[in-house]
């Protein structure tokens, strides 16, 4: 660097309390940390949105087996085997897992319908691997949280729960 520069450089330095003279390795260095630290809130944010999920999955499930004991109960009085009653809840659940994937995809579509059109941002870039590892996450997360509680309720012994009012 000349002579000017460098006396230039320092008298804003001087000048501005928080002006600080780094080289670009520093530079880098630091917008590299911070990247880092910013990749780790994110995380730390997507792992309490997965757990926030799974506990309004897990709930949602447990609440609609609650509901349906008596119903489920007398279907196994009425003849149905433990396989088809878990044939069925799967179905259910499938489905409506499915109609909630649809509804989700649809807000989503909406709502980043213009932000391909961004002139500073270029196109809109969707990984396919990562799409299909949140899909897959999603249905895995609907089934488990309706079938879990089901199977709970269907292990109680039917007798038991026959006549039992809510």
């Amino acid at each position: 660097m000349s002579f000017s520069v460098v006396r230039g450089l320092a008298s804003i330095t001087r000048s501005v309390p928080t002006a600080v003279v780094e080289s670009r390795a520093e530079f880098l260095g630091e917008v590299k940390a911070q990247g880092e630290d910013q990749a780790r809130a994110q995380w730390v944010i997507v792992a309490l949105m997965i757990l926030i999920a799974a506990m309004a999955a897990f709930n949602t499930g447990a609440m609609a087996a609650a509901e349906r004991r008596r119903e489920l109960v007398l279907a196994r009085l009425a003849g149905a085997s433990r396989a088809q009653m878990i044939g069925a809840v799967t179905l259910e659940s499938l489905l409506a897992t499915l109609a909630g994937l649809v509804a989700g995809a649809g807000i989503v579509a909406a709502s980043l319908a213009e932000a391909g059109h961004d002139p500073t941002g270029g196109s809109l870039m969707i990984p396919l691997g990562q799409a299909g590892l949140v899909l897959g996450g999603a249905v895995a997360l609907g089934l488990l949280g309706t079938l879990l509680p089901a199977a709970v309720i269907g292990r109680a012994p039917l007798t038991a729960l026959a006549g039992r009012r809510e």
